[in-house]
């Protein structure tokens, strides 16, 4: 993935209170591009985090869904 979008995600995130250090693209919808965002620790493992935190970007609109929302997100996208 592109440096440049997954540290404009990163810092989208941050900005909207989210910690995470890993961005990974799940998605591509008529809504836009899917990225679920995730903690790892030096050595690559996932840290627990909690519900999980999406990120939606179309065009240079990025929207930040969290909580219950993203987990029935993923289950949608997990069904199609």
């Amino acid at each position: 993935m592109n440096m440049d979008i997954t540290n404009t995600i990163l810092d989208f995130a941050y900005q909207n209170g989210v910690g995470a250090n890993e961005v990974e693209k799940i998605a591509s919808t008529k809504d836009g591009d899917v990225f679920a965002l995730s903690l790892v620790d030096a050595n690559g493992f996932p840290l627990p985090v909690g519900l999980p935190n999406i990120v939606i970007l179309k065009e240079d609109k990025l929207t930040l869904i969290s909580g219950s929302e993203a987990l029935d997100l993923i289950e949608r996208l997990e069904n199609k």
